[in-house]
């Protein structure tokens, strides 16, 4: 009797066995359960329902699969190892556009302030003018909060992160922004529809990583 089994009940084929007692067809997969020593095993099983001389029997084949596994976890540990050096190669063959990117907003907060610098030591400032100088370089702040915002999502692997419902524009627009430079230099004009109601259900920094290899190539 299986139910007696500590075993069976170990591996967690008690409740298998069970289920098989009432299944149409032959039960098969994979499980895993750990030895006493904490290791792993990984294992295949078969479990079949048969009549033989008027009596119900059940057919249960384990086959241990332990090492088919591991070699799978390395195949993929190093999968994900190729990835992320791929993704940071990416990254530096941008390296010159993105630098312009932040670049160009910066300059634009050094004169900013030079301005500002100027209208404080007047007598009687002028508020407006404060007011619109201060405006332009919290955009070009923002400006470089998202260039750098959108650079950490890509440096990452990204495979955990959940799904999200995310625009399409703006995934987009992160991907091509950081190309820009290059279109630039190499003479190329892309255009973007101004608004898109398209939303995917997604992980943004996965799809802007595809986008963005798709567009270097």
């Amino acid at each position: 009797d299986f139910r007696r089994s500590e075993a069976f009940r170990h591996m967690g084929l008690t409740d298998l066995l069970e289920s098989a007692l009432s299944a149409d067809a032959p039960l098969s997969g994979e499980s895993s359960c750990k030895r006493d020593s904490g290791e792993d095993i990984w294992f295949e099983y078969y479990i079949s329902l048969f009549t033989s001389a008027d009596e119900e029997h059940l057919l249960l084949i384990v086959n241990d699969v332990s090492e088919r596994m591991r070699a799978r976890q390395v195949i993929e540990e190093q999968r994900h190892k190729m990835e992320n050096a791929a993704r940071l190669s990416t990254l530096g063959m941008m390296s010159s556009g993105i630098a312009h990117e932040v670049k160009a907003p910066l300059a634009v907060i050094s004169v900013g302030a030079q301005q500002m610098q100027h209208l404080v030591d007047e007598e009687h400032p002028d508020k407006k003018m404060l007011q619109n100088v201060v405006s332009i370089i919290l955009r070009n702040v923002e400006r470089i909060t998202d260039i750098i915002t959108t650079l950490r999502n890509l440096s990452r692997e990204g495979s955990d992160d959940p799904f999200t419902t995310a625009p399409a524009n703006r995934i987009v627009k992160e991907a091509v922004d950081l190309c820009r430079h290059r279109f630039i230099k190499s003479g190329i004009s892309l255009l973007l529809p101004e608004k898109s109601d398209i939303a995917l259900e997604c992980r943004p920094s996965q799809l802007a990583q595809v986008l963005i290899n798709l567009i270097n190539n």
